[in-house]
């Protein structure tokens, strides 16, 4: 084979990354972000690329997605979008529908086959993490509903969803994730578990709640501090009776 053969196959080959690669255009990009749905049909329909994406990896879906503008997003999708595809951080527009509590949006995009628990490499969070860290019940709910798992550790440091929700005080959040199973005991890698960081945190519900349901008063962290201790760093003496071993 010669080497102008090899040359040209080698060209060939990398189209479709040369392609994936062309850059969104600002104006459509706005467009996205204002829903204008007029607009995004005619761009698309003159040619213009409905998965390009600008340098940061953010594309017209995405922006959509992140604005709220659930009409735009069904159209790009219709119109071909990827809604698998990810930014420079691994951020997929599943990831910033739940991040914003676009529970409408992260319903359609998972009817149409978004992954419930892709990881974004960003934060090595799934969805459901992000979710139960900005209080989106509503949201959680249909993230556990289409399978999220209740028990999936964040990447980095071993923290469950219940943790997040233990440490951020969502009330709710906590009762919904141990009615779906959550373990009330899971160590992350510094050796805290939700009881631990409720008592810092000095959430008396749900501390009341993790108690209920069987969690350890005696577990110690990588310091050896037991979450009544850590209740006392933080002077949260109304605590102290509930979690003296």
């Amino acid at each position: 084979m010669t080497q102008r053969w090899m040359a040209l196959i080698a060209v060939v080959g990398l189209i479709p990354l040369l392609l994936a690669m062309r850059p969104v255009d600002e104006a459509l990009l706005a467009a996205a972000s204002k829903g204008d749905l007029g607009e995004i049909t005619r761009a698309v329909e003159n040619g213009a690329d409905v998965n390009a994406a600008g340098e940061d990896g953010i594309t017209l879906l995405y922006k959509a997605a992140e604005k709220g503008h659930q009409d735009a997003v069904a159209l790009l999708l219709d119109k071909g979008a990827n809604l698998k595809q990810e930014t420079m951080d691994g951020v997929t527009p599943l990831h910033i529908a739940v991040e914003k509590g676009h529970r409408a949006i992260a319903e359609l995009l998972l009817d149409k086959g978004a992954d419930v628990n892709q990881v974004r490499t960003d934060s090595g969070e799934a969805p459901l993490f992000t979710a139960t860290q900005e209080g989106h019940r509503d949201v959680v709910t249909l993230l556990l509903d289409r399978g999220a798992k209740v028990k999936q550790v964040r990447l980095g440091n071993n923290a469950t969803p219940l943790f997040i929700a233990a440490g951020k005080g969502h009330r709710e959040i906590v009762a919904l994730l141990l009615d779906k199973g959550a373990e009330v005991t899971p160590v992350t890698t510094n050796g805290w578990t939700p009881l631990h960081v409720a008592a810092q945190q000095g959430h008396h519900e749900i501390v009341v709640m993790l108690l209920t349901k069987g969690a350890d008063k005696a577990a110690k962290d990588a310091k050896g501090l037991r979450p009544v201790d850590r209740a006392r760093e933080k002077g949260h003496v109304a605590l102290v009776p509930l979690l003296e071993p």
